[in-house]
């Protein structure tokens, strides 16, 4: 059972990552790690699907990392994350986001 991804450092973008989370299905996975996967041209819509996809296929997640991506999307792009329960870290270091979501500060597994 895969129960940790690392997809560090590899050229998908937005939507690759996506159809990477699409392609697993429902799994247990713990840990993905999406930093410098190549997401800073990626419009809102585009990181919501991704987001979307995160809280549907991997509803268990504990650890999410997409730092240094150059993220600069609307808070709403990220929202849909608020919806995973068990997670415990969400890492978004160096991108250009100048908001995150207000529910956020509501989970209480953060």
């Amino acid at each position: 059972v895969l129960l940790n991804l690392n997809l560090k450092q590899n050229m998908f973008g937005a939507n690759g990552v996506a159809a990477a989370v699409m392609g697993m299905g429902k799994t247990p996975l713990k840990t993905l790690d999406l930093t410098r996967t190549e997401m800073g041209g990626a419009t809102d819509s585009m990181i919501e699907s991704l987001s979307s996809a995160i809280c549907h296929q991997l509803g268990l997640l504990m650890d999410l990392r997409m730092d240094d991506n150059e993220l600069s999307c609307k808070e709403s792009a990220i929202a849909p994350l608020c919806k995973l329960r068990s997670l415990r870290t969400l890492s978004l270091e160096k991108n250009r986001l100048t908001a995150i979501p207000p529910l956020l500060g509501t989970m209480l597994s953060l």
